[in-house]
């Protein structure tokens, strides 16, 4: 990965009273990456990203966020990332416009060109004066995104963002996040169960067990290789496989 890390987690173990969720995790991610966090249900993917993102506590290690220690500057860090809620987590009294224009009050910030154009691509003009809490799920999904969007941060946070997208909105989705990471200045990091999306469009991949990360990969190396598609997803199928017997 890059010599400019937007993230890194430094052994990072996180638990629910007794039970421990991720075991001395490290990671990092630089600057013009998409990370790939791929594993089965209950490995630990989505706590990863919570722990990313100072919403769940971490017992021992610690995370920056272009170079800020969310341990001892947790505001400041938190403001260089863009948390696309889950449906769950957003406001259902708030319309969406309202939602986006909270979310930039927050960030000092003003809608900008990127979510205006998804806020095009996404078809939720319509639903924009709506409160939330009417919209289908995949609405509540493009509302969560564009506000990870607002104010232009460097990192972006993907927890399962593309599942319950249309195939149009999924396709315009993946091509604004590959466009930023190709201009460099940008980190996404997405949890997803779409090997096939992790193989086309990130450069790196993660697969989580048991809470610990039991195998990476840099995937220009992969593809170079001459590794294909179904090669890929079959290789990650039986590290899968082997770590659950």
């Amino acid at each position: 990965m890059s010599a400019s890390n937007l993230i890194v987690a430094a052994d990072i173990s996180v638990s629910y009273g007794e039970h421990e969720v991720l075991k001395n995790v490290s990671l990092c991610c630089g600057s013009g990456s998409w990370v790939g966090v791929l594993g089965a249900n209950g490995c630990g993917k989505s706590t990863l990203l919570r722990a990313i993102t100072g919403q769940v506590p971490f017992k021992e290690g610690d995370i920056s966020i272009n170079g800020v220690s969310l341990s001892l500057d947790p505001v400041r860090a938190k403001s260089q990332f863009g948390y696309a809620l889950d449906s769950s987590e957003l406001p259902k009294e708030l319309t969406g416009l309202q939602f986006l224009e909270l979310m930039a009050s927050i960030r000092n910030a003003l809608p900008n060109d990127l979510s205006d154009r998804l806020i095009k691509a996404f078809h939720v003009e319509p639903w924009l004066n709506e409160t939330i809490g009417r919209y289908s799920y995949g609405t509540r999904k493009k509302i969560g995104i564009l506000g990870a969007l607002i104010g232009n941060p460097s990192v972006l946070v993907l927890d399962e963002s593309i599942n319950g997208l249309d195939p149009m909105s999924a396709w315009h989705l993946k091509q604004v996040m590959d466009e930023l990471v190709r201009e460099g200045s940008k980190t996404v990091i997405m949890a997803t169960h779409a090997i096939d999306v992790v193989y086309e469009f990130c450069s790196d991949a993660l697969l989580l067990h048991g809470g610990a990360i039991v195998r990476s990969w840099h995937l220009p190396d992969i593809k170079n290789a001459g590794i294909t598609q179904r090669q890929f997803e079959a290789e990650v199928m039986g590290i899968m496989s082997e770590a659950s017997v």
